[in-house]
């Protein structure tokens, strides 16, 4: 089982974020005085960061364990509020933790004590049921047309029908500027192109915002 630095693990505070640094870096900073490290860490949006972290175990031992931190961004995405906690902590919600991530994990029963393993193999169970959920999405190409079924609200304007270019950013069709629309695809929508038509209305997180974020530096 884990030491007890990371039982109850929920730590908060704010940090700084240099134009070069990485989501990775600067979480590792806020880590920096508990024993282990970081083995990996996915930022599969922009307030979700989902850490591995090899932490020791009472046996003398160590053990590769999810840490989650959720990040409020201000000042042009530089400065940042964080809050990091242990898996399956009722600090926090989200449990759409990538697929890379999950691999490395070590089992719930060899991290925590059984009532905790439980509360995390649930969380886990989540995380995967989402990425299932993810898989069974149409693919989403640049310059499909999507179709959403209410229409979206932007400056007073309704708009159904937008051109995709990626992540949450769109472009209207026979206007010049980009619209970012975030979670779209919790929406209702569907795709239209010329050769194939899709349609979708299952729930999905942002993890489309990945090639966005590392083009940003945002993710390691």
């Amino acid at each position: 089982m884990i030491t007890a630095p990371f039982r109850d693990l929920q730590r908060s505070g704010r940090i700084w974020r240099d134009a070069d640094e990485t989501n990775r870096s600067v979480l590792s900073a806020a880590l920096d005085d508990l024993p282990g490290e970081v083995v990996d860490c996915a930022s599969p949006n922009l307030r979700d960061s989902y850490i591995a972290y090899r932490a020791p175990t009472e046996g003398g031992g160590d053990v590769v364990v999810c840490l989650v931190a959720r990040l409020q961004w201000h000042k042009h995405y530089r400065d940042m509020d964080y809050t990091i906690s242990i898996e399956g902590s009722s600090f926090h919600s989200p449990a759409k933790c990538p697929a890379r991530i999950l691999a490395l994990l070590d089992p719930p029963e060899v991290i925590h004590a059984p009532g905790q393993a439980r509360v995390v193999e649930r969380w886990r169970a989540r995380c995967t049921a989402h990425l299932e959920r993810m898989k069974a999405l149409p693919r989403v190409r640049r310059g499909d047309t999507i179709v959403f079924e209410r229409p979206v609200r932007i400056s007073g304007a309704r708009i159904t029908h937008l051109k995709f270019l990626y992540g949450s950013t769109f472009e209207q069709p026979g206007a010049t500027r980009l619209l970012m629309i975030h979670r779209w695809r919790e929406r209702e929508w569907r795709i239209e192109r010329d050769e194939t038509s899709g349609a979708c209305a299952a729930p999905a997180p942002e993890s489309a915002l990945a090639d966005l974020l590392r083009e940003s530096g945002f993710a390691a």
